[in-house]
C-alpha cells in the first residue's frame, strides 16, 4: 500500500536526529533506536522508500483500506529516511515509545 510522507510530525526532528547522528550504523545494517514519547500503534512494517517517487513509500507488510490508520511515528521514520536520502527497504518497529529502524537492502543515493 501507498502511505503518503509525513508533512509534520512531532516525531519527524527525533528522527532525522537519530539517523544524522547513527548513519554508519544504519548504513552497515545494525538496528537504530529512536526513544520516543509513549503510547501510538506497536507494529512492525517493512517498507519500501523509492528516490523517485518524492509523495509516497510502499509498505510490504501492511494492509488496511483507511491509511489515516498508519502508525504515526513509523510514517515519521520512513519520512526522516526519504529527507536524509535513504533509498531502500527498511524494517520498522513500535512499541510503546521506542522506535527501531533497519536497513534491509539499500538502493544508490
Amino acid at each position: 500500500m501507498e502511505i503518503k510522507y509525513a508533512i509534520r510530525s512531532e516525531f519527524l526532528e527525533a528522527c532525522i536526529s537519530k539517523l544524522k547522528e547513527q548513519e554508519k550504523e544504519l548504513l552497515s545494517k545494525k538496528t537504530i533506536q529512536v526513544i520516543l514519547k509513549s503510547g501510538g500503534y506497536d507494529k512492525e512494517i517493512i517498507l519500501s522508500i523509492d528516490k523517485n517517487n518524492t509523495s509516497v513509500f510502499n509498505t510490504i507488510n501492511w494492509q488496511n483500506k483507511v491509511s489515516t490508520r498508519f502508525p504515526a511515528r513509523i510514517k515519521a521514520a520512513a519520512t526522516a529516511l526519504f529527507k536524509l536520502k535513504h533509498y531502500g527497504k527498511f524494517k520498522i518497529n513500535h512499541q510503546n515509545g521506542l522506535l527501531t529502524i533497519t536497513m534491509l537492502s539499500a538502493i544508490n543515493r
